[in-house]
């Protein structure tokens, strides 16, 4: 009979398919929200975007506001979907050219469905908020650049939003009082057109809050010659402020950096401004609006919109971005402070100095330099104190050589005085002891010799030994024969030692006209006892020829034997302390040993000292 299920394994089967259930919905969800990005991003690239500017190209400020714009949306929706149209209001405006534009635009695009318009300034404000629906339908509109915007009207309009353009001209004035103290009279300067008639209502706001102050002269709706006359005829105490100038009264037309120019240069005091494209065009400066940032903005809202925000729920931007900016040469000409201008404040025309001419060069160099000169130092460092390891090590090995001669000296001077005990003691009582065997030996009676000859003979026999192997032991200990006669006649005679015991052929030439010190000889003589030892030892030598003379104040030794010879590199490598040996001995009295060597070809050592 088949178990039924427990409840646990129901429960335990219910989780699983719960897991299940909600593994799949997540990995619907990631995929359903990575393929939407991917749609609408796909789907951005494919709108289009209509900006319409109210001035012309070349205007800086259109310009500025055109490359803000762009800054957000020309990689976004592509090039091909950015459409730019100029109305070119400053040079022509009027209800009939409107029209006109009108039945342009209505032609032009009446195959054309757009996805978003963007206007800049009031100009292109205005015409779009009359024609919009006639041309456009619904479609969202952001705008930028429109002076003194009421929040409250916009909101009257469909699918309207944007950034305000307003100067604080408040601050303005007050800067203008924080750096000139003495101002008493301000000349505002501003064009009598849409926009700067709503430009002169936000400066007469404004200055009402100086009026117990400031005395102000409007220069407007006015001839340019009328304007200029105006400007000489100011005091001292006086300051202009001058916002834009693109026709007077009579109509007549005037580029921006034209006006800008002509009213600095005809105002005896100093020129402020609001509008970032009058600078370097003779104005100080002020707190200034830039169209880059009004396109920027603009910009950036067009995007929310196009990636799904509603434009009604996006409230206008009221506040304007703004900058304090100043042009280097007029704040040197009024004598004004870098110091005295507000926080974060930008200073254009600075000097072209070399540095700022090649700076990226310059920093380039400069990085390159301090990365060199690190790289010396952390060299420099490194070999003072290899340096210092070497002098170190040079003090050590001066040491132990001075220690090594210390100890030579002493051994010497231990071997002499063994060798005399040797000779004063125990060579004498083993000769006593010969010549009273030798005497014993004849007072035996003849009928007992033959008992203790052979006894006595044996005897002698090895006290004569022993007196041999005593004399060996002293000529090696200290040979008397370098304390009485010389280092060429010592070496003769141990070469012929050397001879007797190993059968090798050992011939010394040389003769000594002067005998050096007692140090000299001495290390020599033991250079050729270790040369000699490592012939018999080591070099499968018939013969050996020791050479020993004297020229240009050095005492010559060398020593040259016909063995199997030996790579000297090889040798040093695996450690000839024999060579070392000698090396050292000849260093402790100053002089120079070498070898030189070859398989085959036998070994010749050579060591010349001071005489």
């Amino acid at each position: 009979m088949a178990a039924e299920p427990s409840q646990n394994s129901h429960a335990e089967l219910s989780l699983k398919r719960i897991r299940w259930i909600l593994s799949l919905c997540l990995a619907f969800i990631f995929v359903w929200g990575t393929f939407s990005d991917l749609l609408a991003s796909q789907d951005i690239s494919r709108k289009r975007v209509l900006v319409i500017h109210s001035y012309y190209q070349g205007y800086k400020w259109t310009d500025d506001e055109n490359a803000g714009i762009e800054a957000v949306l020309k990689d976004v929706v592509g090039s091909g979907n950015l459409h730019i149209e100029y109305m070119d209001t400053k040079k022509v405006f009027g209800d009939l050219y409107s029209q006109r534009l009108y039945e342009v635009y209505k032609l032009k695009y009446k195959n054309f469905k757009f996805d978003m318009i963007i206007v800049t300034d009031n100009n292109a404000f205005d015409f779009i908020r009359k024609y919009r629906d006639e041309l456009f339908g619904e479609t969202p509109v952001v705008f930028c650049g429109v002076n003194y915007v009421d929040a409250a009207d916009v909101r009257k309009l469909k699918l309207f939003t944007g950034v305000n353009e307003e100067n604080d001209f408040e601050a303005c004035i007050a800067l203008i009082l924080k750096l000139h103290p003495g101002t008493r009279h301000i000349a505002f300067i501003n064009e009598w057109t849409t926009t700067g008639q709503r430009v002169h209502k936000g400066f007469a706001e404004a200055v009402r809050r100086f009026d117990n102050i400031l005395k102000v002269t409007l220069l407007e709706d006015m001839r340019i010659e009328e304007i200029l006359e105006k400007l000489h005829a100011l005091g001292p105490d006086s300051a202009v402020l001058y916002t834009a100038f693109s026709r007077d009264r009579l109509g007549r037309l005037f580029s921006y950096n034209e006006s800008v120019f002509l009213v600095a240069q005809n105002s005896p005091v100093p020129v402020y401004t609001t509008m970032e494209f009058n600078l370097g065009y003779g104005v100080v400066g002020g707190l200034i609006v830039t169209g880059y940032d009004q396109g920027e903005m603009a910009g950036k809202i067009a995007l929310r919109i196009l990636q799904g925000e509603k434009a009604g729920d996006i409230p206008v931007m009221t506040i304007s971005p703004k900058h304090y900016m100043f042009d280097y040469e007029l704040l040197k000409k009024y004598h004004i402070a870098r110091a005295a201008l507000p926080k974060d404040s930008v200073v254009v025309n600075l000097p072209q100095t070399i540095y700022f001419k090649y700076r990226k060069w310059i920093d380039g160099l400069i990085v390159t330099f301090v990365a060199l000169l690190s790289i010396i130092s952390v060299l420099l460092i490194s070999i003072y104190r290899r340096k210092q390891t070497e002098k170190e090590l040079k003090t050590s090995r001066e040491q132990l050589r001075t220690l090594a001669w210390r100890l030579a000296e002493a051994g010497e001077t231990e071997r002499k005085a063994l060798s005399r005990e040797l000779h004063d003691q125990v060579g004498q009582n083993l000769t006593i002891l010969g010549v009273n065997l030798n005497i014993l030996k004849s007072l035996i009676p003849k009928e007992t010799a033959s008992l203790i000859s052979s006894r006595l003979n044996d005897s002698v026999s090895l006290v004569k030994q022993t007196t041999e192997q005593v004399r060996n032991v002293m000529a090696y200990l200290r040979s008397p024969v370098l304390d009485d006669y010389g280092l060429v006649a010592a070496i003769d005679l141990y070469g012929k030692q050397i001879s007797e015991r190993t059968g090798i052929n050992v011939t010394v030439n040389g003769e000594q006209t002067a005998r050096p010190p007692s140090q000299t000889e001495n290390a020599m003589f033991r250079i050729v006892q270790e040369s000699l030892t490592n012939v018999v030892k080591h070099a499968h030598a018939t013969e050996v020829v020791i050479r020993v003379f004297e020229t240009g104040g050095k005492l010559h030794l060398s020593l040259e034997d016909n063995g199997v010879g030996y790579d000297t590199e090889a040798g040093v490598r695996t450690g000839g302390w024999g060579l070392i040996t000698m090396s050292e001995r000849a260093l402790a009295i100053g002089g120079t040993c070498s070898v030189k060597s070859r398989p085959g070809l036998g070994t010749t050592i050579t060591v010349e000292v001071p005489v």
